[in-house]
């Protein structure tokens, strides 16, 4: 699933509830998160895939 399917409602980030949806991510959330701000911009969630793989 690609960033903008995940954010649902449009904000330019992927919260943890919206995180849910891609199986997963929600493991690796935290880790990703490299500014600790709850949510994942398009930057950290690249880092995210990789680290999923």
């Amino acid at each position: 699933m690609d960033f903008s399917r995940l954010d649902a409602n449009g904000d330019g980030s992927i919260d943890k509830r919206e995180a849910s949806r891609m199986r997963g991510l929600s493991n690796t959330f935290s880790k990703a998160d490299s500014n600790r701000d709850g949510k994942l911009d398009q930057t950290e969630f690249s880092a995210a895939q990789s680290m999923m793989k």
